[in-house]
């Protein structure tokens, strides 16, 4: 049946399409009423959301319809090619995978040998040619990873410090090791150099390494270039034991790097720049290990984030917005628990979360090691009203058995709905309740 189509979402402020899609009834209006969940496309859910705060409407356009579903498929994943997708680089798109009748085990790039020519579209598909012909190729290609000796290069080398191991990764084996968070978070931090970048205890490089030198007695942090030649300079300096300063530059001349050796107390002091001239954070190591309050800088030169250590143990830490405005709190109490709480840019708090002392939480760069131990959450609105609680034990992981127990309540307070899941999450109950407290569900 032909009761498919495809569809654009359009930013009323710009008139551009932002997002495009496949499906049929509804399916265009459900993402207005999409929540944020893990696997969300937050880029899309945000303009959506700065939408409707400025008080519009966000509009649609179909651009082809009365499709089945494999020219719907082919029409979606040909746009998102020709408009490219913003994180990629490509284009102004929100979305995510390529489109089409993709999978978590499919690439996320097109390759030329993946789209059908044009003597095949006006034989086989041509209800698609007007829509082609609206909408021809803007996009450029993903070439984060290129550099001058290798144009056509997506592979990420990876330097695991510590182990002597090095690794190479073509783009979609790199994403599907690490999951596409953390792997842009890479790409963006490599994309403008050539020389190594340190992040998650590793560096990275769009080629293969030189001679990896030791920077363990130096307080990098995560995405800060390391300019090998300087840190010999570096460990040369320390090794001497007399107190000194050092410096390195970025290539256009501004200081990247400052470095202070102070003998007396066996402190190594790093200030590390943005490329605009401001600060981008300072950290400290007394013997070895990180010591005293670590700040780190937006780039616009506020703070960002200053997080208190004792002999390398996190006791607090505190996130700001570019505004200034706290975003994030994280104390370390007494009895081994852990309480975080986030909030919203107008100050109003969002979320209180409060983990157990036995709480081990998914290590921030494995895919595949679950959280183990057990967690609460409170939710609030932007206007300060309680809307959730929320009790979880993960025993066996998070991809494992989940026991406990969730709360909703209507913005007037009233309950609206419980689950239960002390038996596992596979036999939860869910009671709903309307707003005069009656059950509409068991």
């Amino acid at each position: 049946m032909k009761q498919f189509y495809v569809y654009g979402l359009i930013d009323p402020r710009t008139n551009s399409i932002f997002y495009i899609g496949k499906g049929k009834g509804k399916r265009v209006f459900q993402h207005l009423s999409e929540k944020l969940r893990v696997q969300s496309n937050t880029d899309k859910l945000q303009i959506i959301e700065e939408i409707q705060k400025e008080g519009l409407e966000v509009n649609h356009i179909i651009i082809s319809e009365n499709l089945n579903e494999e020219a719907a498929l082919l029409l979606e994943k040909l746009l998102i090619h020709r408009f490219g997708r913003k994180i990629f680089g490509e284009g102004i798109l929100c979305n995510i995978v390529p489109g089409g009748k993709w999978s978590k085990e499919s690439s996320y790039f097109i390759k030329p040998d993946d789209l059908p020519n044009v003597e095949t579209i006006n034989t086989k598909f041509p209800e698609l040619v007007p829509a082609l012909e609206k909408y021809p190729h803007v996009a450029k290609d993903f070439d984060a990873l290129q550099y001058s000796d290798n144009l056509h290069n997506q592979t990420i080398y990876e330097f695991e410090i510590g182990s002597e191991m090095s690794n190479q990764y073509d783009i979609d084996a790199f994403i599907q090791k690490f999951n596409l968070g953390y792997a842009l978070d890479v790409i963006n931090g490599i994309k403008s150099t050539s020389e190594p970048v340190y992040a998650f205890k590793r560096f990275w490089q769009k080629f293969e390494f030189p001679d990896v030198v030791d920077i363990s007695k130096i307080p990098f942090q995560d995405f800060d270039i390391i300019d090998f030649k300087f840190i010999k300079n570096v460990n040369g300096a320390l090794l001497a034991g007399n107190n000194f300063l050092l410096t390195a530059s970025y290539p256009e001349g501004n200081k990247r790097t400052e470095i202070n050796f102070t003998s007396s107390t066996k402190e190594v002091s790093l200030i590390y720049y943005f490329p605009n001239g401001n600060k981008k954070h300072f950290t400290k190591y007394i013997d070895g290990k990180i010591e005293d309050t670590c700040l780190f800088w937006h780039p616009n030169g506020e703070l960002k984030e200053e997080i208190l250590y004792s002999k390398g143990n996190k006791i607090s830490r505190k996130s700001y917005y570019p505004n200034g405005q706290i975003q994030k709190t994280l104390k370390n109490n007494e009895d081994g628990s852990v309480l975080t709480s986030e909030w919203y840019p107008n100050g109003q708090i969002q979320r209180q979360t409060k983990q157990d002392a036995n709480f081990i939480p998914r290590p921030t760069f494995n895919n595949s090691q679950p959280e183990i131990g057990n967690l609460m959450t409170w939710d609030y609105s932007e206007t300060g009203i309680f809307l959730r609680e929320t009790k979880a034990n993960y025993p066996n992981g998070f991809r494992g058995v989940v026991h406990g127990y969730e709360k909703v309540f209507f913005e007037t307070g009233e309950i609206k709905m419980e689950v239960d899941y002390t038996d596992g999450i596979d036999k939860k109950t869910v009671r709903t309740f309307d707003k005069d407290g009656k059950a509409t569900t068991k």
